[in-house]
């Protein structure tokens, strides 16, 4: 499997990489749709902890059978409409697009690269997968989310790569099968533990602040451990 910071354009017989991939355009062969045509608008490099080569983040535009362009990915919290090339299972395979907007993108930028591993042997992919449940509240893994936006978490995980911030009480613990046990929902008035019980059996037991602490959840095998800011009433 390739990296993010390995993600050029062919020209011809030539590939541009870098900052040289500004002014650029190519053709994205998307799974799900079309071929699109994207333009590069601008490149900026990050380097999230443990990614040793850093990532590609690129503004893009779509061009349109008028000629005119529009924004590839939606506006990200910071404002910024920000794409991540990342590789997919092998070489032939090639490359997708994810937006920071998106759960995806999120955990990626903050150092889960399925691709790659910290220095222990440990691969992240599944630390990749089970970042994505935690953002979407995707107890069950089944691709049922949980939550809506706007909601704050903070994100630890059991290899340090990111660190649990003060003013959070503990959520859940996660791994890539989704939810390991939840001490409170992510949407206290609207869910409740025997709703989420019905929908999701294996967690039956495993609900409640007295069922799921930081310390059970990593008995059970929880990987990542989610916490929310507490309820004021």
């Amino acid at each position: 499997m390739g990296k993010s910071g390995d993600f050029f354009i062919r020209k011809g017989a030539s590939l541009v990489g870098g900052s040289g991939m500004k002014g650029h355009s190519f053709t994205y062969n998307r799974s799900d749709g079309p071929s699109l045509t994207l333009v590069v608008k601008g490149v900026h490099q990050e380097h999230p902890p443990p990614l040793r080569q850093g990532l590609w983040l690129l503004e893009l535009e779509v061009v349109q059978p008028d000629g005119k362009t529009r924004p590839f990915c939606s506006l990200d919290p910071e404002g910024n409409r920000l794409s991540i090339p990342y590789p997919l299972a092998s070489a032939a395979e090639g490359y997708r697009f994810t937006c920071s907007s998106g759960a995806n993108g999120k955990c990626l930028r903050w150092g889960y690269q399925p691709w790659d591993s910290p220095g222990t042997g440990i691969q992240l992919a599944n630390f990749h997968r089970a970042c994505f449940h935690l953002l979407r509240a995707d107890y069950g893994g089944d691709g049922r989310s949980w939550t809506q936006a706007g909601e704050v978490v903070d994100v630890s995980d059991s290899l340090g790569i990111l660190k649990p911030e003060p003013g959070f009480v503990f959520e859940a613990g996660w791994s890539e099968m989704g939810a390991i046990c939840i001490a409170q929902p992510r949407l206290l008035d609207t869910t409740s533990f025997e709703h989420i019980a019905k929908e999701i059996p294996r967690l039956a037991g495993r609900l409640g602040p007295e069922k799921c602490t930081e310390t059970k959840a990593r008995r059970l095998g929880a990987i990542l451990f989610s916490r929310r800011k507490p309820q004021i009433d």
